[in-house]
């Protein structure tokens, strides 16, 4: 059997929301959520938005995981550099190689 509507069945991936403002939104509406009272019955089901969950979640997103990404970030970099280092070396090793292959002269001064 041939499959006529290929494109139709392709399952697409779902993007992430990369607006601050909407992103910014829901956490605040997850954090009000969760800070709810138990007691306390809304019509909406949601908790309110005061200055202390403002605070909270701009402390959380904004400044605490950002800080932590870059602490990972350049912990990754700075453990890389020696094989980054190597990489580019054999990297230059292979290139002179093939060079020598292709053309058979040393026109490369070795370094």
């Amino acid at each position: 059997m041939s499959k006529l509507g290929l494109a139709s069945e392709v399952h697409k991936l779902p993007i992430p929301d990369l607006r601050f403002q909407q992103t910014f939104q829901n956490s605040l509406k997850r954090e009000a959520k969760k800070n709810k009272k138990v007691g306390t019955e809304q019509a909406n089901d949601e908790g309110t938005i005061n200055a202390a969950v403002i605070c909270k979640v701009v402390l959380r997103d904004v400044l605490f995981l950002a800080f932590v990404q870059r602490i990972l970030w350049t912990t990754v970099l700075i453990a890389m550099k020696p094989w980054l280092r190597y990489v580019v070396r054999q990297g230059q090793t292979s290139g002179r190689a093939i060079y020598n292959l292709v053309l058979g002269k040393n026109l490369i001064p070795k370094n």
